[in-house]
This record gives C-alpha cells, structure tokens and sequence, in this order.
C-alpha cells in the first residue's frame, strides 16, 4: 500500500467513524423529541381534566391556569365571553388541540427516528424509509389543519364569546415540507440503487 492509498483509507475511516457519530447524535435527538412530545401530550391532559374539575383556576389575559401553585401562560389563544371572563369551553377546546398535536408530533418523530435506527447498520435507501419520512411529512402538515379545525370548532361550540382567536403558525408546515423533500431524495436514491443492481 502506497502513501496515497493510505491517506484515502484513513479518510475513509475518518467519515465513516464521523458519519456514525451523527446518526447516532440525530437518533438521539429524535428520541428526546419523541418522548418530550408523549409528556407534553400527557400534561395537557392533565391540564383537561384539571380545568374541567376546577374551572375556577383559570383567569386573566393572557389566558393563565394555576394547577397546585403551578401556573401555565396560554398564549395561542384568547376566548373570552361577553363579561370578560375567560370561557371555560374555548380553554378546553385548546388543550385538547394541544394534546392532539404533541400526540401527532410525538407519531411523526417516531417516524423519523425509526429511519435513522434502521440506518444504523443497514442500507439507508429503502422503500420502507421512504414511506416512514413521508408518513412523519404528512403527520407535520396536518398540524397545521388541525389549527383551522380548532379556529372552527371554536366558531361552532364555545358559547357567549366575543372573542375565540386562534395564532395560525406554519412552523411544523415547514418542517413537514422539509420531511417530504428528504423523503423524495430517499425514493431517487432507492431509484438509483435499483437501477445499479439491476445492471449488475
């Protein structure tokens, strides 16, 4: 072995050790996602019944509820009846949007770190990678339909309001259109990959 030959062997070990160290670093942090999503979904539940047991709790502008010396700030919407008290229904209707989309976004990065797992020591570009990262896209756009719907189930059964606002964000649309781009470099590279098989 040659000078050259061996700098391009310990390059070669350098970004496979690299390449291994990455995937690994975003298994990680799809993971911690996942499971921050699962207790995010689980407090709002918790919020739920919380504020349906003791609708006393919640009060001001911006909206707040004090659970045992906790108080949690709801930014995202005002719902408000005509005597200026916070609707008790329109608080509900939010937290069950929120419990909604942690438990979907929860799903989607289960999605995502199933791939990155399976790339661990396998062949990335597989049919079934690319269904999983579409899958996750899809879940991270319908998100942001699950906001119209609150906006709309808000117009239809919180009563005695003078204000249901709902904030639109596009932050998990964004995210989900990145997902489903990365999906269809994974679906060529499958193309690829079959194609050179298949003249081999």
């Amino acid at each position: 072995m040659d000078y050259n030959e061996a700098i391009n062997s310990v390059e070669v070990s350098f970004m496979a050790a690299r390449n291994a160290s990455w995937t690994k670093a975003a298994t990680v942090i799809a993971l911690i996602l996942q499971a921050s999503f699962i207790i995010a979904a689980f407090v709002f539940f918790v919020l739920i019944v919380h504020v349906i047991i003791n609708p006393d709790t919640v009060s001001g502008k911006p909206v707040s509820i004090y659970f045992y010396g906790v108080s949690f700030s709801v930014n995202d919407v005002a719902a408000y009846t005509v005597g200026g008290k916070v609707s008790i229904s329109g608080v509900v209707l939010y937290l069950l949007y929120g419990c909604a989309q942690a438990i979907i976004s929860a799903a989607a990065f289960n999605r995502i770190y199933a791939v990155l797992e399976y790339s661990k020591t396998r062949p990335p570009f597989r049919w079934e990678n690319v269904e999983k990262l579409r899958k996750a896209g899809f879940l991270f756009l319908s998100t942001v339909l699950l906001q119209f719907l609150l906006a709309l189930l808000g117009m239809i059964f919180v009563r005695d309001v003078i204000t249901f606002a709902v904030n639109i964000k596009l932050d998990n649309a964004i995210i989900g259109v990145i997902v489903l781009c990365v999906a269809q470099i994974f679906a060529q590279g499958v193309q690829m990959q079959e194609e050179q098989d298949g003249l081999v």
